[in-house]
């Protein structure tokens, strides 16, 4: 706690998965922004004072295996899509170039692999999402 360090990672033992929480309003489908490319992100981030190590994260997020939609990484957040019912989770940039949040009490460790994934200390990997 008190002499807890940055990015300090999960055993491989505590691994949790990012999972949807169900309840009312399953069955309600929310509009999406539509995706801009990259590029445009990216500029647009820098204009809007985005620190540089999350310019190119963000925009929307999905699983890479079954594609379930994550949300959108906003400025230096992490914006849960309401399936998950999350309240917003900020995200810091660690000394070694990895982000780090924390969700529901426990730290997540994610890298940024181009071209456009976060591979994540649980073995979960997100791509953008279309």
């Amino acid at each position: 706690m008190g002499n807890s360090t940055c990015c300090e990672g999960n055993k491989p033992d505590d691994a949790v998965r990012f999972s949807p929480r169900r309840g009312p309003g399953d069955d309600v489908v929310e509009e999406k922004a539509p995706m801009q490319p990259p590029n445009a992100v990216s500029a647009q981030a820098a204009k809007q004072g985005v620190p540089p190590e999350f310019q190119k994260l963000q925009g929307f997020w999905q699983t890479e295996g079954d594609r379930q939609f994550m949300g959108e990484i906003k400025g230096s957040n992490m914006l849960w899509d309401a399936d998950f019912n999350h309240d917003m989770s900020e995200m810091k940039v660690c000394p070694d170039g990895s982000i780090e949040m924390d969700l529901m009490s426990e730290k997540y460790k994610g890298m940024y692999e181009e071209p456009g994934k976060l591979r994540w200390s649980d073995g979960e990997v997100w791509i953008r999402a279309p």
